[in-house]
């Protein structure tokens, strides 16, 4: 057995282990995808293979679109919620407080973040995570990978549901996927080059049939030392034909895992999650049923089935409005088979109530509120006000889509972009510091508004006792204070002056104040100066006595 079979031999084996840990999870996952994203998942039910350029409707189980337009504003609101393209959602800073106070310090950080927001906005990033948000809220998890490319820094590939597969490292963090997809055999040929293809590739090429779809499996795991590849790096990738047993394709490797994988919801150690729509998903079905049997009463109330004589049997019947149909007797004409009872208002009720059953359940009320944020008509702290239930019952999942997604997302962004000496320099003061993200999305800014509004609160109630005891104020930090405000609002840091800009500032207005009591001082003395100097010294008036007092207590 040489080195390539042996490889593609090991690759199988965890492959197989990893199709029967997910096996149980297909069911609820095509049901998922039916009902609420009927174009997503089109390797379920099919092995893993996915579907090439299939062009069929999806959608003919689907008699009320509300749940796939729930689906829409969920994971439009995800989107604006939690990494808008139109504004920053993260921002840079270090532990240390006296380092991130430094001037010099937060104008480098502040440069970075500008340049990684720069490279997102310049590859296909965003399309990518609006994807991976759409089978979050669906299937409870969905995965991107993120890879270097040579002129836009960053190119990402969204996956679907069916078509990946996922292990868990010791930390219970995804860090293995494989994944069966499909090229055609001109992708294969520039992608890895004639001779790493198989002989079915090479001959297809040879008959003019370059859009050939072949299967392709892909395994990306931590570079263990179960398969020798003289790959040095954390992580290893491998390609091979998914029909051929004897050769590899290409292989690679990653200083961190290229592939983010969150979930919304995990129990205990599951390796795939639960999400919205698996807590929709019953409503969501409920409501294509009754849609369905509404549809049908409908129908049955406007052309009910009939019931006709023998004898007209043959004939012609016209059944269109003011249409005539002829019969010999009367009493054995058409008439409908039952009469149909349907009590259409309760029906449309519990349409209502599951409509609006699945608009809560996938959040849209408050996912409507963050694009309003992102659109400027209402701030975090409005949207926290009216939604704090929803905002506390969401901190979980932001906790999570911070660990497992955006946080080894900015990394693997930061790590790319340095590689490739796209950052500016680094002050010394910073050098060999860890950075750490603070989140400043809509939604990681309303759900920090309960402890703001607590700072708000102190602030107003010391203004209001000041009035009576204006010392009161010498209770609180204000600079503190504003410091924590600007923190958690996300303010730029060039809006803030540091502390030693502070005290310069501080100390020449104190000095400009002391000068100019000063120069009010000196003008008092000269104006008195001025006045006693017009006095009438000869004549009996107060002033002559006091200075006649004076100059006989000296002579005396």
């Amino acid at each position: 057995m040489d080195a390539d079979t042996k490889t593609i031999s090991i690759l199988t084996q965890r492959l197989a282990q990893l199709k029967k840990q997910r096996s149980s999870w297909v069911d609820t996952w095509t049901d998922l995808r039916d009902n609420l994203l009927p174009y997503h998942g089109r390797p379920l039910g099919s092995g893993g293979a996915s579907t090439y350029n299939d062009g069929q409707r999806h959608d003919t189980s689907i008699y009320d679109g509300l749940p796939l337009r729930a689906m829409g504003i969920a994971g439009a609101g995800l989107m604006s919620g939690l990494t808008s393209p139109s504004r920053p959602w993260f921002a840079l800073t270090v532990e240390d407080p006296d380092l991130a106070d430094d001037y010099e310090v937060r104008e480098w950080l502040s440069a970075v973040q500008a340049r990684m927001m720069a490279t997102y906005a310049r590859s296909n990033i965003y399309n990518c995570l609006h994807h991976l948000y759409l089978e979050l809220i669906a299937f409870g998890g969905g995965a991107v990978a993120v890879y270097e490319e040579f002129d836009k820094v960053l190119r990402g590939r969204a996956y679907t549901v069916g078509e990946y597969w996922l292990g868990l490292g010791a930390d219970g963090l995804v860090d293995t996927i494989y994944r069966q997809y499909t090229m055609t055999t001109r992708q294969l040929m520039t992608v890895f080059g004639e001779d790493k293809c198989s002989d079915v590739v090479r001959q297809a090429m040879r008959d003019n049939q370059p859009d050939t779809p072949i299967s392709v499996l892909n395994a990306i795991e931590p570079n263990d030392d179960r398969i020798d590849l003289g790959i040095e790096f954390e992580w290893r990738s491998v390609y091979w034909e998914a029909d051929r047993t004897d050769g590899i394709l290409g292989t690679g490797g990653f200083e961190m895992c290229p592939v983010l994988a969150p979930r919304w919801h995990v129990s205990s150690a599951d390796t795939y999650g639960h999400g919205p729509g698996h807590d929709v998903l019953g409503d969501a079905k409920c409501l294509q049923k009754i849609s369905e049997q509404v549809l049908v009463a409908l129908d049955k109330t406007i052309e009910p089935p009939m019931v006709a004589p023998g004898t007209m049997k043959a004939a012609m019947l016209n059944t269109i409005p003011g249409g005539i149909t002829y019969s010999d007797d009367l009493k054995d004409a058409l008439r409908p088979l039952y009469q149909v009872n349907f009590n259409l208002a309760d029906a449309q009720a519990k349409i209502v109530d599951l409509r609006s059953a699945v608009r809560q359940g996938l959040y849209n009320d408050l996912f409507l509120m963050l694009i309003d944020v992102d659109a400027g008509k209402m701030t975090a702290t409005e949207v926290a006000a009216r939604q704090q239930e929803k905002l506390i019952m969401l901190g979980p999942v932001l906790e999570r889509l911070h660990n497992e997604l955006l946080e080894p997302l900015i990394d693997r962004t930061f790590s790319i972009l340095l590689r490739a000496g796209l950052l500016p320099e680094a002050p010394d003061v910073i050098q060999g510091t860890d950075l750490k993200v603070d989140f400043i999305s809509p939604l990681a800014l309303a759900q920090r508004a309960a402890g703001l509004q607590s700072i708000s609160t102190l602030v107003q109630f010391a203004g209001q006792v000041a009035q009576a005891k204006p010392d009161v104020l010498d209770k609180i930090n204000f600079d503190e204070a504003i410091d924590v405000m600007a923190e958690s609002l996300g303010t730029p840091p060039r809006l803030l002056n540091d502390d030693r800009q502070v005290q310069a500032l501080r100390q020449a207005r104190t000095q400009q104040e002391q000068a100019m009591q000063m120069g009010q001082a000196a003008q008092v003395a000269a104006e008195t100066a001025k006045d006693a100097s017009g006095v009438d010294l000869e004549s009996d008036n107060i002033v002559s006595r006091m200075v006649g007092q004076g100059g006989a207590a000296q002579n005396g």
